[in-house]
C-alpha cells in the first residue's frame, strides 16, 4: 500500500521551516532516521510515527494517507498556531530570494564566459537561448519579489 508518510513528514517539516535535524531533535531521534522517513527507504516505529504526528498536530490517519502538500495554506492555517501562516510565508520569500540571487549570479557568470569566449575566439558551447530564457525567468522573479515587497 502506497502512502504519503515520507512526502508529507518533508513537507510539513519545510513549511514549518525547520531543519531534518531540528525536528530530530524535537521528536527524540537522529537526523538519518528523518532522512530515511522522508525518502521512503524506511517506515518509522510506531511511536516514531505517532510523535511526528504529534509534533506536527496532524491526525496520524491523515499524516498517512493525504497528499498534503495539495493544501498547502490548511496546513499553515491550523487552528493551534495561526500566528505561523505570515511567518512561514516571509521565511519562505527569505528562502525565494536567496535561491534567485544565488541563480542570478550563474546566469551573469555564464553570459560573461559567453562574451569572454566569442571575444577571444573560443568555442561557444554555450546556447544563448538557454542564458536568455533562464535571464527571463530570474527577471520575473525579481518583478515578483518587488511586488510581495510592496505588499508588506
Amino acid at each position: 500500500m502506497s502512502t504519503f508518510l515520507g512526502s508529507n513528514i518533508k513537507f510539513l517539516r519545510r513549511l514549518k521551516g525547520i531543519s531534518q535535524q531540528k525536528l530530530a531533535e524535537a521528536v527524540q531521534l537522529k537526523r538519518n532516521n528523518i532522512a530515511s522517513y522522508e525518502s521512503g527507504a524506511v517506515e518509522p516505529k510506531a511511536l516514531n510515527f505517532l510523535k511526528i504526528a504529534r509534533y506536527f498536530e496532524i491526525a496520524p490517519a491523515e499524516l498517512l494517507t493525504t497528499d498534503l502538500s495539495q493544501n498547502p495554506l490548511e496546513q499553515m492555517e491550523s487552528p493551534s498556531n495561526p500566528s505561523t501562516a505570515p511567518e512561514i510565508l516571509l521565511s519562505q520569500l527569505e528562502e525565494f530570494i536567496t535561491e534567485t540571487s544565488e541563480m542570478q549570479k550563474v546566469v551573469d557568470g555564464f553570459r560573461e564566459l559567453q562574451k569572454f569566449k566569442s571575444q577571444h575566439g573560443g568555442d561557444n558551447h554555450l546556447p544563448s537561448d538557454l542564458i536568455d530564457i533562464l535571464d527571463y525567468l530570474l527577471k520575473a522573479n525579481w518583478k515578483m519579489v518587488q511586488g510581495l515587497q510592496e505588499e508588506k
